[in-house]
């Protein structure tokens, strides 16, 4: 069963968490970080807009496979 390293970033600017599992698929894999980054969105956005949530994928040797982001952006639509 290959593994996945997941590197979480929640828009407050501290460092990475990271935590790995193993999964059958690279799909199995991708669903999870979605799940991890709905959850990190349900705890809270970011204060700043522009600013981002993000769940990064990487193989067991540690190379980059995908990143699922979310940008917080505020548009006033009054003057």
């Amino acid at each position: 069963m290959p593994r996945y390293i997941f590197q979480l970033l929640d828009g407050t600017g501290a460092d990475a968490n990271e935590h790995a599992h193993d999964f059958d698929t690279f799909d199995d894999a991708r669903s999870h970080a979605k799940t991890l980054l709905c959850e990190m969105v349900q705890n809270g956005l970011p204060d700043a807009p522009g600013a981002m949530m993000s769940v990064e994928i990487f193989g067991a040797d540690k190379g980059p496979l995908t990143e699922l982001r979310m940008t917080f952006d505020e548009i006033a639509k009054r003057v």
